[in-house]
Parts: C-alpha cells; structure tokens; sequence
C-alpha cells in the first residue's frame, strides 16, 4: 500500500496534531514509549520529541512506528495509516 500523509501547511500545527495522535494511541493501548522504540528501532528520546510536538518522525521514521504500533496493537498498519492521514486532516 502506498501511502503519504498529508502535510499541513503549518509545521508546527503538524506537530501538535501528530503528538496528540501518537499520544492517545499510546495511552488507549497502555504502551509505554520505551517499549515503542526497542520495537521501532529509536531511542526514548525520539519517541519522546514526538508525543511533546518537539519534532516529527521523517517517512521512514513513520513506517517504522506504523510497523511497531501494528505488532504491540494488532491494528492493520493501514487503518493505522488512515488514523494518522485523519489526524493530520484534522480541523483542530
């Protein structure tokens, strides 16, 4: 599946909409974020930088989130694709 996620206009909106999606998604499904980067290959930082909107995965780095949510989670990476094109949509 081929997918790119839309990227608003606004980095820093960006930001803030990606870490409040990665952080419910973490927090729904009780996993902490050491355990999201031994699975996705980052470091606690990385994860860390993500869910307080410091900075964004590049589209690799989501891949590899995407792939390590998909195995702690059971959700088909792309639904969980979907969810973050969503989030990125997001009017808020």
């Amino acid at each position: 599946m081929s997918f790119s996620p839309p990227i608003p206009q606004n980095k820093e909106r960006a930001k803030r909409l990606f870490s409040a999606w990665l952080k419910g998604m973490l927090a729904r499904h009780k996993i902490k974020a050491i355990l999201l980067g031994q699975q996705s290959g980052f470091t606690q930082n990385d994860i860390y930088r993500w869910t307080s909107g410091r900075s964004l995965p590049s589209i690799l780095g989501l891949y590899a989130i995407v792939s390590a949510l998909s195995e702690l989670t059971g959700i088909d990476q792309g639904k969980l694709h979907k969810d973050i094109y969503n989030a990125l949509e997001s009017k808020s």
